[in-house]
């Protein structure tokens, strides 16, 4: 989490610095328009580089997932960028409005402007083209405000979510010749330039691989159904898929974006089988929504599916030889693949592993804890209803040698927030706390 952090505040940082190298003078001046112009300049490249950013983002490049610490993080920093584009676009916006209001309104009198330079050149062309962009800008604007309410809303089916999330390509291609055009002509000889020509050629790139349907379709490997199997007291299926094409392998932990059926779109799923070499995956999928709740009527034996990935970080190392696991309803998936790998491959570290679970099922808590045996992991079943609720205090007070652990964390993500907190507050560094972030909108 605190890599993200670092991105975003550097990546902010960087942008207003070399902004700031090319137009130093806004330090010094006093009258209004003069300033309007300065500030419609950088709020409109800090709303473009965040929405350059998260476009680039959004096409999962595998070189850079590593270093911002898994997938689901690098979804989490999408995120913040969009509604960071968002924030900086309403603010330049008001400041392109907001003093022709006050004109209109007779609050203030506007200077009379220059006479302007004649221009040549690719600079008289992108002045021709000024009108047109700024169009072009502020209808690409309003569309996404409503683009990004709906991503937010959560209660739209996440169907909808992903056709509407498509559009933002197009959003994103408008804001791409809205900055070609408008951005300081002399800024192009200067770092800031340099910098907006990468940010576009990088949103374009994007948005065209988005637009296409290309997104991760060097990573997808096409699979079948091979076996189904619910658990029904706790609202799970075990679906087994035999792969068809080569797959390069995963570690315990890791996720797939798995598809079903093309209309729906691909959902994310930990892998929650060890690989061994072979052809075979499986995957726990909880029925948390409209669609995975429907999954035991939908899906048949012999179906089609495609399978893209690995991706994510959440994968056991560190220095502690000592680890307490929590996961919590659907999260104790990848526990279940990390233990596979224990029972053949162990690692001497001592484990515990709290289960958290409302709705327990006999027997996939049967095999939970005979996975456990193997691996030599020792689980602890918590049932809300029956226990009390699991808290940093409890684990604190069943495992008095917590200090010198790492937590790995897989659940809900008010739950993962209030047990970090509570463990960072009674000492624990929080690099030792692990967690998979598993909000993709």
């Amino acid at each position: 989490m605190n890599r993200i952090r670092w991105a975003f505040v550097w990546g902010f940082v960087v942008v207003v610095a070399l902004w700031l190298a090319a137009h130093a003078e806004i330090l010094f001046l006093r009258e209004l328009f003069q300033l309007r112009h300065q500030f419609i300049l950088l709020t409109g490249l800090l709303a473009f580089a965040a929405m350059a950013v998260g476009t680039m983002l959004s096409v999962r490049p595998a070189s850079i997932e590593p270093p911002l610490g898994g997938l689901d993080k690098m979804y989490r920093l999408h995120k913040w960028l969009g509604l960071t584009a968002l924030c900086a676009g309403v603010l330049h916006w008001l400041w392109i409005k907001a003093p022709k209001w006050a004109v209109d309104w007779g609050w203030i009198v506007r200077p009379p402007r220059g006479e302007r330079p004649t221009l040549q050149g690719l600079e008289a062309v992108f002045r021709q083209q000024r009108g047109l962009a700024e169009t072009l800008g502020e209808y690409a604007f309003y569309a996404l405000i409503i683009l990004v309410c709906i991503a937010l809303f959560s209660r739209i089916p996440y169907r909808y979510f992903r056709l509407t999330h498509r559009l933002m390509a197009v959003v994103a291609l408008l804001f791409c010749w809205h900055a070609l055009v408008l951005t300081e002509y002399a800024d192009w000889r200067q770092p800031v330039g340099w910098l907006t020509a990468l940010l576009i050629a990088g949103c374009a790139v994007g948005a065209l691989i988005g637009l296409c349907g290309q997104i991760g379709r060097r990573r997808q490997v096409p699979a079948r159904i091979t076996a189904l199997e619910p658990f029904r007291d706790n609202r799970v299926l075990k679906v087994v898929l035999g792969l068809q094409k080569p797959w390069p392998g995963h570690q315990a932990g890791q996720f797939a974006f798995v598809t079903f059926d093309p209309r729906e779109g691909a959902h994310p799923f930990t892998i929650s089988s060890a690989w061994s070499g072979g052809d075979s995956m499986y995957f726990l999928i909880k029925g948390v929504g409209d669609y995975t709740s429907r999954l035991p009527e939908l899906l048949r034996v012999g179906g089609k599916a495609r399978v893209e990935g690995p991706y994510g970080s959440f994968q056991f190392g560190g220095p502690q030889q000592r680890q307490i696991w929590i996961g919590a309803g659907i999260g104790i998936t990848p526990f279940i693949a990390r233990m596979q790998t224990l029972a053949i491959e162990p690692d001497k570290r001592r484990i515990d592993l709290f289960y958290v679970t409302q709705l327990p099922d006999q027997v996939f808590v049967e095999r939970l804890q005979g996975r456990a045996r193997l691996a030599g992991v020792n689980l602890h079943i918590h049932i809300n209803h029956r226990d009390p609720r699991l808290t940093g205090e409890v684990v604190r007070e069943q495992l008095p040698d917590w200090q010198s652990a790492s937590i790995w964390f897989c659940g809900p993500a008010g739950m993962g927030d209030e047990l970090l907190a509570d463990m960072q507050k009674h000492g624990l560094d929080p690099a030792a706390f692990h967690r998979e972030f598993f909000q993709m909108r």
